[in-house]
């Protein structure tokens, strides 16, 4: 069983990557396959992290509006995001 990060851990890893977007987060996704977490807020940004090594592994420029859900398809490993304005985005994971 994969053991979480824990909240305090993730909760300041991503409020150091949102500082410079001067958002907040708006919906999280956990991928158990995949063993990551992608937030996203009002800045239309998707931010990963890797929960095996603890670190972040970049941000997608997703939306021009806040990102209102995330959702993994661990079968294809993508992430699918949805946005404020109904844009449907489909990553690589």
């Amino acid at each position: 069983m994969t053991q979480l990060m824990s909240i305090t851990r993730f909760g300041t890893m991503a409020k150091k990557n949102l500082i410079a977007e001067g958002g907040s987060i708006s919906t999280v996704c956990y991928s158990d396959a995949l063993d990551i977490i992608a937030f996203a807020g009002v800045s239309g940004k998707i931010f990963i992290l890797d929960q095996t090594t603890k670190n972040s592994n970049g941000q997608i420029e997703a939306h021009k509006s806040e990102v209102i859900m995330l959702k993994f398809y661990d079968q294809q490993h993508q992430l699918i995001s949805i946005s404020q304005t109904g844009e449907v985005g489909l990553w690589d994971a």
